[in-house]
C-alpha cells in the first residue's frame, strides 16, 4: 500500500488533502476505508529501534523492576542472565509480579510513555499487520548495558500497568552456577493479585 502523509483534522485541509492525492494514493485510501478506516493513515510510521549487538560474553544483570505509580511501592530486584530474550523476560515478570498473563504487553526502550515510544512487537502484533523487531529476537543485555539504562514493560492496555526496569551491576557468569532467574528482593503485591487474594471480583 502507498504510504500517505498524515491525515489533516481540519475539514477544509482534509478536502485539499484528498484533492491532491494521485490515483495510487486514492486506491490506497479506498482500500484503507474498506479494511479498517483511516487509522492506518492518521498514525505516523513507528520509528525504528537502534539495537546494539549482544556482548560476546553474557553476564548476570541486577535489574530492579518497579510498578510505576504504585502506593505503597511495588518492586522486585532480580538477577538475570543477560542473554535472556524479551519473551522470556515477559514470562518471568508475569510470575514475579503476580500477573496472570491474560492481557497484551509491550516492551519499549527507556522510561517514557510506552504508547509514544518505539517498541518491540509480539507475535500478536505481527499477526495484526505490524512491522518491527520481534521481542523473541532481542536480548536483555542489548538494552540494559550500563547502570542506569532503562526498559519499560507495559501490561494490559486497558489498565496500563507500567513497569520500569533499571539496570544495576553486572558480573561474569560462573559456569558452575545455575542459570535460573533469581528474585533477590522485593516488596508489595500487584493490585490484581491483591484483589484476587481478597476474593474481590
Amino acid at each position: 500500500m502507498t504510504e500517505l502523509p498524515p491525515l489533516p483534522k481540519d475539514p477544509a485541509d482534509l478536502q485539499a488533502w484528498v484533492n491532491n492525492l494521485d490515483r495510487d494514493d486514492l486506491m490506497a485510501l479506498a482500500q484503507g476505508l474498506t479494511t479498517g478506516g483511516l487509522r492506518a493513515f492518521s498514525q505516523p510510521k513507528k520509528p525504528e529501534i537502534d539495537l546494539l549487538p549482544p556482548p560476546e560474553t553474557p553476564s548476570l544483570l541486577t535489574v530492579t523492576v518497579e510498578l510505576h505509580g504504585s502506593k505503597p511501592r511495588i518492586w522486585r530486584r532480580l538477577t538475570l542472565p543477560g542473554d535472556l530474550t524479551l519473551d522470556a523476560v515477559h514470562t518471568l515478570l508475569q510470575a514475579v509480579m503476580g500477573w496472570s498473563d491474560s492481557h497484551l504487553h509491550r516492551f519499549s526502550v527507556g522510561a517514557g510513555n510506552a504508547y509514544n515510544q518505539p517498541y518491540f512487537i509480539t507475535q500478536f502484533d505481527e499477526q495484526e499487520g505490524e512491522e518491527g523487531l520481534r521481542e523473541e529476537g532481542v536480548r536483555l543485555d542489548q538494552l540494559l548495558r550500563t547502570p542506569g539504562d532503562q526498559l519499560t514493560y507495559l501490561y494490559d492496555f486497558g489498565d496500563d500497568w507500567t513497569h520500569r526496569s533499571h539496570a544495576g551491576s553486572d558480573r561474569a557468569v560462573d559456569p558452575g552456577e545455575p542459570a535460573a532467574e533469581m528474585c533477590r528482593r522485593g516488596a508489595g503485591v500487584s493490585t490484581r493479585r491483591r484483589r484476587r487474594d481478597l476474593g474481590a471480583q
